[in-house]
């Protein structure tokens, strides 16, 4: 994170928390080298399923985490999407029926082997606004 970026997240979080917001440093923040988020990248949504943490964000990153190792030694394992936009939200009651939503309409399910796009919704060129199908 950037140092001009990190005090304003953490204020913002702190006011979604109730937290003192004029005291942003009051629990460290600390990178996670394996995420592999550059600066300015955020991960906006998260969700836990039988001890599977799941997180959202910027430019379709997707990640797992289980506490176990990947083949590449990997904690935090980066999974493939059919989409590269910023994906915002994540809901599921299993693990073999995830499903995330994002920018432009974005809606993906995962069923429990890969995630997939799904048709739900599209941005009307005139209007600007989504619209369902």
């Amino acid at each position: 994170m950037s140092e001009t970026s990190a005090p304003q997240r953490r204020r913002f979080f702190s006011k979604l928390l109730n937290g003192d917001n004029t005291a942003p440093n009051r629990a460290p923040w600390h990178r996670v080298p394996e995420v592999n988020a550059g600066d300015g990248d955020v991960l906006w949504s998260g969700i836990v399923i039988n001890n599977t943490l799941m997180v959202v964000g910027d430019e379709g990153m997707v990640l797992r985490y289980n506490g176990e190792s990947d083949s590449n030694g990997r904690l935090w394992q980066p999974m493939e999407v059919p989409a590269q936009l910023p994906l915002h939200g994540i809901w599921g009651l299993t693990e073999d029926n995830i499903f995330a939503v994002g920018w432009m309409g974005t809606l993906l399910h995962y069923d429990g082997e890969q995630w997939q796009s799904l048709r739900g919704g599209v941005i009307d060129q005139r209007t600007e606004q989504l619209c369902c199908l």
